[in-house]
């Protein structure tokens, strides 16, 4: 039989539900003012069927329900007008509402869901707020701050001249943090701040914040004020051009004239003696105030007396007083110079005049000389000065502005001349110096990740696309950036190119915005505590007249500056906490520049790291390698390109080594000269041959005619070596050396020859002596330090080789202790490659120290034979002890580690355990893939491989069916073992047939304290060290987050052990933090011991630590809870941080719950606590069962099965069905209804009836509709009929 369903509908000409009291409009936001209380309507017209209407208040906890009149009518039999009123009055505290007219049942989505009504209460803003008078200087940026509580409705309003407020912003801050714009360019910022960018006058005024959460409300009000500098930026005297300081002639009575152009607010001026006592005196006071525009001329003109006769000069200021001076620095001082000043008594006496005459003239001739020796003392002090930067300032003399910008244009033509020559001149080959190249020719973007966070005290760290986001703001977030790379990665050559990029004003470089850039090498900043001093000793040229003080001025006045500090771990005062640099690392200097600096991982100062962004190079890929070659060693060119990767690929030491981009570069350059190139089976050897090329290159330079022939001393380096080791052993690493001090350790033609060839390197900085007059002493000297830290720990290492093989150290441990292996694994290694005796000595050495083992395995690989004794070094690394490949360790490592097991297993030595720390990526019959790149190749020797993941993380069935193929090619395997991962719960026969083939090795899953092994012959899990054979029950579903995501059942029909499974597996899942959505146990529970809950079948069910909702159905109505009970089972529930809902069904409740034994816990996280039968729910402060009267709690009350049993009362049934009608009235889901015998008929109007006599009228936002009947009832068409006419009006129904 099929039934045909028809009906009507006609879309109203209006499409959302229409407000009537809409004073205002702003977007989509109706806005009403009320003193009081206002009547709210809203209706919908002409609709087909009616619209059911209803209104709520909105806040930040819910939506409540207003009483309101809802009613419908048609004039036309066709459609109709559906119409609800309410009246709202406003609380004590509130002064905002926002009230939602809702359209419930809406079928066929015939309108909008909802409008919304922001009622505002009338208030004279004035009268109940202070002011906060806030001045702003013009186009600089505004923030209003409004409140910090928990803000849900906001006003912004403005008045500009004290008069009627308009409005600038409502904001509704719902989920999606919806904001409603309607006037200017203001913003409003996520906390309810109002923002502008660029502030002007005409933006003066009162601005008020009304604000509302819900609970409580209030006003908070601004009174801002636009300041405007005058121009010039001082007062103006008439008669002085301000180019100078500035001297008048006057008479003693005489008129001042100051005048402050273009100012607000405006401001008072008065003239006064400097020196109190000076006998002078201001009158006739002339003071005007010319308003131009939005700004004001302010003049002040004065007669003064100047009694005095026998003072020919006296200093007077003009400055701004009263109210608003203190806004401004105002102030001109200048000199009144009485050229006619007479002595007071005239002598006759023509021998006294003579007497004067010859006197005078005798003054002049001292005044002359004496000027003719202070002019060469000044230009003295001046030459002087230029070289220093001196301190000395003109007294008196206002800086001008065309003065400072003159002065900063020249201090960054300064920069910019430096900074040119070191990216221009960088070497790839340092021993062929007349090979240099521009950075931007040779700069190719390596690996570079950002760290997003710490998960379990571990750093995760994600992909960054570009060098150029390293200066972008998601990567600079703190202003301070630590940038970290292993020696020889091209942390120097990145902030190079930084400095290409700003000098030449890259356009798609977001350092075109920055101002400055300030770039310093730390090695050379031994003993310079001053950053200033720094930029003028290594930036600026020996003669720039700009000194520390200017620099000081220039950058503070400079709106974007970035600060590169390179090479922190070559910093000698790195512990010092006196330096600048430790201050703009720790934000007490320079906390509005961003900062970047540079170090190795091994020096990253930990006191600043945790408040600094991370970011970190990985090195060169095999894509980049190719993209270098390309652009800097032979350009487009497949072939040739093709050439050199195939001379790495045949040196497989160098494959892992050349992820460095120094050896890289070096192996790619070298190669490139070199028709033949030999094979290197380690570092050690590359690098011998690299020293080899330095002197190969000056050998053949020194073949041309007419160049001086010298010994190269290629081999005879000891005191070199010591000096290395010294520098890399103390505390502080120093690594840049005296020029004349050096060179007289090393011998004058050692050091010439070892400058020449370019294996050390000189570098020349401003010398400043700490002396009482420094200005006479100061001259530039020259330092040397090696071309890369790498040939310092090459040198340093012949050092520990000699001594270790030698047999010159008694204690190994103190001989070694103050060389860091992870700092300084280079000088380990090349120890180990230079001498078997010395390697020997240091692989003991570093196996007996804490991760040394691992470390070891790098030394070993410097060995240039494979001896039975590296043989056995190697078996006893990998029989005795687990051999791990973790996803945090560096490339180097897990490739030697690679090596270390490829040697193992060609050698047919046994591998006891290769555990793979979350670092598998992918697997098939060939090999295992690494997160890193790498690629595992099948170990024929190996017994027992272990894979442990992030916990949770799940792992395919593919992602299986590739590893269960690598282990099959493993024939020595015998376990294979997952360890907190998520795996499937049962596998396919395509799965189990790869075991079913051949031999196999065990399967085992640990993903939490259970451990299982997989049952070959059916495809399921059974849980090992049980007492009883207990296999994992599944129906129709292999992933355990999908079956968590439904109802899981403990019922009391499933046998023991099918509950033992499912509480394995919530246990399981609980270990991995898996969401529980609902556990239901269905008669199967017995009682709470105050710790587990007891099944009737007598297992027990420990915490479940994710379980989200509990829901239980006694089923036994004589069976009733006690308190103690009810309270177990909230306490056992709020043990998971997930729990929300705790069900009770057809269960007989006490009628009440002493409040001090409720868990004030449960009550902080708002659990619900719900009876289905009497539709009520634990109000958690009384301890008294309520009805829902709030949208939130009666949507989670409608979230499960509601049900209509014939056994209840008539009371417990209305309660169902008045549940029901409410929810329906607001739209709210209904999961679903069950009538259980409780079916009677459907009346004439389409309404359920009960048996109990009992009406439930239409539910329109019901899902799922269950209806059974009493035992051998017959239904007929007409019952059938209306049943479906029934559900037909719910446009969610889904199953009858």
């Amino acid at each position: 039989m099929y039934f045909s369903l028809f009906f009507f509908i006609v879309k109203p000409a209006m499409t959302i539900p229409v407000i009537e009291e809409c004073s205002n409009t702003y977007g989509t936001t109706c806005v009403k003012s009320t003193a009081d209380s206002v009547e709210v309507n809203c209706f919908v017209r002409d609709s087909r069927p009616a619209v059911k209407l209803s209104w709520t208040v909105r806040s930040h906890g819910g939506e409540h329900i207003i009483p309101s009149n809802y009613r419908n009518f048609t004039t036309d039999n066709v459609t109709y007008t559906s119409h609800v009123t309410a009246t709202f009055s406003f609380g004590e505290s509130s002064v905002l509402s926002l009230l939602v007219c809702r359209a419930n049942s809406v079928p066929l989505n015939l309108v909008e869901d909802e409008n919304v009504l922001l009622v505002e209460k009338e208030m004279d803003y004035t009268s109940l707020a202070t002011p906060i008078r806030r001045y702003l200087k013009i186009h600089k940026p505004m923030n209003l701050s409004c409140t910090d509580l928990g803000i849900n409705l906001v006003v912004w309003k403005w008045s500009p001249q004290q008069d009627a407020f308009e409005t600038l912003y409502v904001s509704i801050f719902q989920k999606s943090n919806h904001t409603k714009i309607s006037n200017k360019e203001y913003k409003l910022k996520d906390e309810g701040s109002l923002f502008l960018q660029n502030t002007l006058v005409e933006q003066e005024g009162l601005y008020a914040c009304v604000y509302d959460n819900g609970v409580s409300g209030g006003i908070v009000l601004y009174d801002v004020l636009v300041m405007v500098d005058p121009t010039p930026v001082f007062p103006v005297i008439d008669g002085c051009n301000h180019q100078q300081y500035c001297v008048l002639e006057k008479q003693h009575h005489e008129v001042l004239t100051c005048s402050v152009l273009g100012i607000r607010p405006k401001v008072a001026l008065e003239w006064r003696a400097v020196q109190e006592e000076t006998a002078i005196d201001f009158t006739q006071k002339q003071f005007t105030v010319t308003q131009l525009g939005d700004l004001y001329d302010i003049s002040l003109t004065v007669n003064f007396d100047f009694t005095q006769t026998t003072q020919n000069k006296v200093t007077v200021e003009c400055r701004a007083v009263g109210e608003n001076a203190g806004l401004f620095s105002l102030s001109t001082k200048i000199d009144l110079l009485f050229p006619n000043v007479l002595p007071t008594e005239q002598k006759s006496n023509t021998s006294i005049i003579t007497i004067i005459v010859v006197l005078v003239v005798t003054m002049i001739i001292i005044i002359t000389v004496a000027v003719v020796i202070v002019c060469r003392i000044r230009a003295r002090e001046i030459k002087i000065k230029r070289i220093q930067g001196g301190h000395a300032e003109s007294e008196g003399i206002p800086m001008m502005e065309n003065d400072y910008s003159e002065k900063a244009g020249r201090f960054i033509g300064h920069l910019k001349a430096n900074y040119e020559i070191l990216y221009d001149s960088v070497q790839p080959i340092p021993y062929i110096r007349d090979r240099m190249y521009c950075v931007d020719k040779i700069f190719v973007e390596g690996g570079i990740e950002y760290m997003t966070g710490i998960s379990e005290g571990k750093a995760q760290w994600d992909q960054v696309l570009s060098y150029q986001e390293l200066v972008k703001e998601n990567c600079l977030k703190t202003k301070r950036q630590i940038l970290e790379g292993e020696p020889g990665y091209g942390k120097s050559t990145l902030t190079l190119q930084l400095l290409y990029d700003w000098c030449k004003s890259i356009p798609i470089s977001p350092l075109k915005e920055v101002d400055v850039i300030i770039y310093l090498r730390l090695r050379q900043l031994g003993g310079v505590k001053s950053i200033f001093s720094a930029i003028r000793q290594f930036i600026l040229p020996r003669d720039s007249n700009i000194s520390e003080e200017d620099i000081k001025e220039i950058l503070n006045q400079m709106k974007s500056v970035l600060v590169l500090l390179d090479g922190f771990d070559e910093y000698p005062d790195q512990e010092s906490t006196e330096t600048d640099i430790y201050h703009i690392m720790k934000k007490n200097m320079f906390q509005g520049f961003n900062v970047i600096l540079t170090t190795r991982p091994s020096c990253v100062p930990q006191e600043i790291a945790p408040h600094s962004d991370r970011v970190r190079l990985t090195g060169f890929g095999e894509e980049v390698r190719r993209k270098y070659i390309e652009k800097a060693v032979i350009g487009k060119g497949g072939k040739a390109v093709d050439k050199i990767m195939r001379k790495l690929q045949k040196n497989p030491v160098l494959d892992d080594l050349c992820q460095v981009p120094l050896f890289f570069v070096m192996f790619a350059h070298m190669t490139h000269e070199k028709v033949q190139l030999v094979t290197f089976n380690s570092v050690t050897s590359f690098f011998r041959f690299m020293i080899a090329s330095f002197h190969s290159h000056m050998r053949n330079k020194m073949k041309d005619d007419n160049v001086e022939k010298f010994q190269l001393m290629e081999n005879e380096h000891k005191d070199l070596d010591k000096i290395a080791f010294e520098a890399l052993s103390g505390k502080n690493q120093k690594i840049v050396w005296h020029r004349e001090q050096f060179r007289n350790q090393l011998g004058h033609a050692f050091y010439d020859r070892y400058i020449r060839i370019g294996i050390l390197v000189e570098e020349e900085i401003l010398n400043i002596p700490d002396t009482l007059y420094p200005q006479s002493h100061i001259q530039y000297k020259k330092e040397v330090r090696f071309y890369h830290k790498l040939f310092c720990e090459w040198y340093a290492a012949h050092y520990v080789a000699e001594q270790l093989s030698g047999g010159r150290i008694d204690s190994i441990h103190n001989f070694l202790q103050n060389l860091d292996p992870f700092d300084l694994q280079y000088v380990y290694r090349f120890a180990c490659g230079l001498d078997k005796i010395a390697a020997g000595k240091i692989i003991q050495y570093l196996q007996n120290e804490i991760e040394g083992k691992k470390f070891a395995i790098l030394c070993m690989l410097e060995h240039e034979d494979k001896t039975d004794r590296f043989i056995k070094i190697v078996s006893d690394l990998v029989l005795s002890s687990v051999t791990t490949i973790s996803k945090d360790e560096s490339k180097l490592l897990q490739r030697s580690t690679l090596q270390i097991l490829d040697v193992a297993s060609k050698k047919q030595v046994p591998i006891s355990c290769l555990l793979l720390d979350k670092s598998l990526s992918e697997a098939s019959d060939e090999s295992i893939r690494l997160e890193s790149g790498f690629h595992i190749p099948v170990l024929s020797t190996i017994r027992k491989i272990e894979i442990r993941s992030e916990k949770g993380t799940e792992l395919t069935n593919d992602q299986m069916l590739g590893v269960v193929s690598y282990a099959q090619q493993c024939h020595e395997l015998t376990k294979l073992i997952f360890v907190d991962c998520l795996l499937p719960l049962s596998f396919s026969m395509e799965f189990l047939s790869f075991f079913l083939k051949s031999k196999h090795p065990q399967v085992m899953w640990q993903p939490s304290k259970h451990e299982f092994s997989l049952d070959i012959s059916t495809g399921t899990w059974k849980l090992r060290n049980s007492q009883e054979s207990l296999v994992l029950t599944v129906q129709n579903e292999s992933s355990l987050p999908r079956l968590c995501s439904k109802t899981i059942y403990l019922r009391r029909i499933d046998s023991r052990q099918v509950q033992s499974s499912t509480i394995v597996l919530l246990e399981v899942a609980s270990s991995l933090n898996i969401p529980i959505s609902d556990l239901r146990l269905e008669w199967s529970f017995s009682g709470f011991d105050g710790k587990d809950i007891r099944l009737e079948s007598g297992l027990c069910l420990s915490r479940i630590s994710s379980v989200e909702k509990i829901s239980i159905n006694e089923g036994r109505q004589e069976k009733e809870f006690t308190e103690e009970e009810v309270i177990g089972l909230i306490k056992y529930g709020i043990k998971s941080p997930k729990f929300k809902e705790l069900w009770l069904h057809n269960c007989k409740l006490p009628s009440s719950i002493k409040p001090d034994i409720i868990p004030e816990e449960a009550s902080s996280r708002n659990i619900k606590v719900i009876s289905s039968m009497e539709t009520c729910f634990l109000d958690l402060k009384s301890g008294k069962w309520s009805k829902p009267d709030d949208i939130q709690t009666i949507t989670v009350m409608c979230s499960g099965d509601l049900v209509i049993d014939r056994n209840t009362s008539e009371p417990v049934q209305s309660s169902v069905i008045e549940l029901l009608v409410e929810a329906s009235n607001h739209d709210i889901p209904i999961f679903g209804v069950s009538l259980i015998r409780s079916f009677s008929k459907i009346d004439e109007d389409g309404n359920i009836i009960l048996s109990s006599g009992l009406s439930l009228p239409i539910i329109t936002s019901m899902e799922y509709l269950t209806i059974q009947t009493e035992e051998g009832r017959e239904m007929n068409k007409h019952d059938v009929n209306g049943i479906l006419n029934y559900v037909k009006h719910s446009q969610r129904f889904k199953e009858l």
